[in-house]
C-alpha cells in the first residue's frame, strides 16, 4: 500500500491503508485531475470537481461494502474529511433552500452549507443511536463540559439581546455539530473501532494533502481553482525579495482548507505532533526525513500564508516541544533531539522569520478573515463575504475587494490620532504591527461589551454588527476568547475553557505513563501554539476546517492512555 511504504505505522491494519490511499489519492489527487481535464476539454458541466469527489465517493462505498471493517471506514472518513472545505451552499443560485440575502453576514462556515465530513457523521449517528454507545459507554468528562458549553450557547442566544440572532443560532449549530463530531469519535474509539493513534495518523495523512495542495500553489505562485473542495484563487499580497530572486506570498497558499489562515492554524497545531510521530513510530531514516524535510517545508508554508499570528504560534508550538522533549529526554537529548529535531525546526525557523517586502501602503487594509497580512499586504484582500466564504468560481478567481479595517474613520470616529499629533507605531523585528491599534481597539470594545452583558452576553459572533458604533470596521474580533467573552457571557467563555484546560491537563498526567511520551509532548506542544494563534486570529471558531481537526485530536489524545497505545 502506499502509505505502508511512506509510513511504518504500528498497530495499523492493512484495510486503514487502503481507506487512506483512497481518500488521498482520490481527494487531492485524482479530483483536481479530472477537473482540470474537463476544464480544458471546456465540457459544459456545472460543478466538475464534485464529479471527481462523486466517482471517489462511490468507489470508496464499494470498498466499504466489500470490507470487514465498514465502521472503521466510516469513522476514517469522517476524520479524514474534517480538515477538507468540500461544500455546497444551500443558498441561491446553488441549492435555494435559503435566499442569499438572509445568509449574507455569517461568518466562516456557519450557515447553510453542506459539507462533506456531515454525511458520515449523520451516518454515524444514527449507528451510534442503534447500538446505544451513549448507555453502554462511559460519557467522559471533556464531552460533559463541552456539551454544556454548547447549551450555553443556545440559552444565551434565548436571553442575549442579539443584534443578529440567526448568527448567534447558526453559531451554536457549528458548535452542536463540533461537538457530535467530537463525541462519535471518542464514543468510536472507547468501542474499539478506532484506536487513538490510528486517528491521529488519519488526521496527520490528510494534513499532507494539504501540504502536497499548498506547495503546488506556492509553485504555481497563485491558487489552482477547485473552491468546491476548499481551495481559493486570491492573489499575492507580499513579496520575500532575497538573492536577485522574487517570491510572492498570500492568501493562495491554503491547501483545500478554503483559507490560507486555517491552513497555518493546522500546520501549527501539527509540526510537533509530526515530530512526536517521527521519534516515537518511525524507522530512523524516516524519522530523519520527516524532521529535516517534512517540518521545513510545513515551517515554509506557515511562512507563505502571510499569517503572522500563525508565525509567532509556530514559534511557540515548536518551542515548547523543544523544552519539554529536553526535559523528558534530557538522558538521550543528543542522540534524539539534536539531530533529528532542531536540525529540522532550525531550517523551519528560518523560513518563519524570512522577512518580506514592507507595503506600508497596505496598513490600512486587513482580511476580515484573518490576523495580519504578514509584513506588508496588498491593498486588495477579501471581504467577510468574499473568503473564505465568497460564491465558489471553480477553476477560477475570487473576487477580492479593498476594505479599510484599521484606517481612520473619515467622520472622525474610531481610534485615529487627535490633529497635530504623531503616532509613533509599535515595532516588532520581522513582524508586521500596523494593525495592532485596531486589535487592540477591539479588544477594548469586546470587554466593554462584556461589562455591559456579563452573564449571556450580546449573542454569539455578533460582535462585528456592533463594532462601527465604536468606530471600529464591521469584522469578527481576532481573539477567539474576547469573542466568547463579549458574545456568551462569562460563563460561556468560562466553559470553554474549562473543557480545553481539562483535556491539557489531562495529556499532562498522561505523558509520564504513556507508552508514547513524546507523541504526547508534540500533541500538548501544538494545542499551546494553536491555542497562542486564537488569541490574534478567529478561525478556530468559525471554520470546521480548524475547528474539528483541534477536537479531534484532543479526543484521540486524551484516550491514548486508556486505549492502551
Amino acid at each position: 500500500m502506499a502509505f505502508s511504504i511512506l509510513c511504518d505505522f504500528p498497530s495499523t491494519n492493512d484495510e486503514n491503508y487502503i481507506y487512506w490511499s483512497v481518500l488521498f489519492s482520490g481527494l487531492f489527487i485524482l479530483t483536481p485531475l479530472l477537473s482540470k481535464i474537463i476544464s480544458v476539454l471546456s465540457v459544459s458541466v456545472p460543478y466538475p470537481s464534485l464529479i471527481g469527489v462523486s466517482l471517489i465517493g462511490i468507489v470508496y462505498i464499494f470498498l466499504l461494502y466489500w470490507s470487514e471493517s465498514q465502521l472503521q471506514g466510516i469513522v476514517i472518513s469522517l476524520v479524514f474529511l474534517s480538515t477538507i472545505a468540500l461544500k455546497i451552499p444551500l443558498t441561491e443560485p446553488y441549492i435555494p433552500l435559503f435566499s442569499s440575502d438572509s445568509v449574507a453576514m455569517l461568518s466562516g462556515h456557519q450557515g447553510p452549507k453542506l459539507f462533506a465530513f456531515q454525511i458520515p457523521l449523520v451516518i454515524l449517528l444514527f449507528i451510534s443511536i442503534w447500538k446505544d454507545w451513549y448507555r453502554k459507554l462511559p460519557i467522559t468528562s471533556l464531552e460533559i463540559i463541552f456539551g454544556c458549553f454548547v447549551i450555553w450557547i443556545f440559552v444565551s442566544t434565548i436571553f442575549a439581546d442579539a443584534t443578529h440572532l440567526s448568527q448567534a443560532v447558526w453559531f451554536g449549530i457549528f458548535m452542536l455539530q463540533g461537538w457530535l463530531a467530537f463525541s462519535i469519535l471518542t464514543k468510536a474509539i472507547q468501542s474499539e473501532i478506532l484506536t487513538s493513534i490510528e486517528a491521529i495518523h488519519t488526521l496527520v495523512i490528510s494534513l499532507l494533502g494539504h501540504i502536497l495542495i499548498g506547495v503546488i500553489q506556492f509553485i504555481n505562485q497563485s491558487g489552482l481553482g477547485f473552491n468546491y473542495l476548499g481551495g481559493n484563487g486570491f492573489p499575492v499580497v507580499t513579496e520575500v525579495n532575497r538573492f536577485g530572486f522574487s517570491i510572492g506570498l498570500g492568501l493562495f497558499v491554503s491547501g483545500f482548507t478554503d483559507f490560507s489562515y486555517i491552513f497555518a492554524s493546522l500546520l501549527v497545531l501539527f509540526t510537533p505532533v509530526i515530530l512526536g510521530l517521527s521519534l516515537q513510530y518511525i524507522h530512523e531514516r524516516k524519522g530523519t526525513i520527516a524532521s529535516l524535510i517534512l517540518v521545513p517545508v510545513m515551517g515554509l508554508l506557515v511562512r507563505s500564508t502571510t499569517s503572522d499570528s500563525a508565525r509567532g504560534a509556530f514559534l511557540i508550538s515548536t518551542g515548547v516541544f523543544i523544552l519539554l522533549g529536553a526535559w523528558f529526554y534530557r538522558d538521550l537529548l543528543y542522540r534524539t533531539i539534536i539531530w533529528k529535531v532542531v536540525g529540522g525546526l532550525t531550517l523551519a525557523c528560518g523560513f518563519i522569520l524570512t522577512p518580506s517586502e514592507m507595503s506600508h501602503q497596505s496598513a490600512t487594509s486587513t482580511s476580515s478573515d484573518s490576523s495580519t497580512t504578514g509584513n506588508g499586504s496588498s491593498n486588495m484582500v477579501p471581504t467577510e463575504n468574499s473568503s473564505p466564504d465568497s460564491a465558489p468560481i471553480e477553476n477560477g478567481s475570487s473576487v477580492s475587494t479593498p476594505i479599510n479595517d484599521g484606517a481612520p474613520d473619515p467622520s472622525g470616529a474610531g481610534s485615529s490620532p487627535a490633529e497635530g499629533v504623531t503616532a509613533t507605531p509599535i515595532q516588532v523585528p520581522l513582524f508586521d504591527t500596523s494593525h495592532l491599534g485596531t486589535r487592540i481597539h477591539q479588544y477594548l470594545a469586546s470587554f466593554d461589551l462584556f461589562l455591559q452583558h456579563p452573564l449571556f452576553g450580546i449573542g454569539a459572533m455578533n460582535f462585528k454588527f456592533i463594532s462601527p458604533q465604536y468606530g471600529i470596521e464591521s469584522v469578527e474580533i481576532h481573539n477567539i476568547y474576547l469573542s466568547l467573552l463579549a458574545g456568551t457571557g462569562l460563563i460561556g467563555v468560562g466553559l470553554y475553557l474549562s473543557s480545553v484546560i481539562s483535556a491539557v491537563v489531562e495529556i499532562w498526567k498522561d505523558i509520564s505513563i504513556s507508552d508514547s511520551p513524546i507523541l504526547l509532548i508534540g500533541i500538548l506542544s501544538g494545542v499551546a501554539g494553536y491555542l497562542a494563534f486564537g488569541m490574534l486570529d478567529p478561525s478556530p471558531i468559525k471554520h470546521y476546517t480548524s475547528f474539528l481537526p483541534f477536537w479531534f485530536l484532543l479526543s484521540a489524545a486524551t484516550q491514548m492512555v486508556d486505549d492502551g497505545k
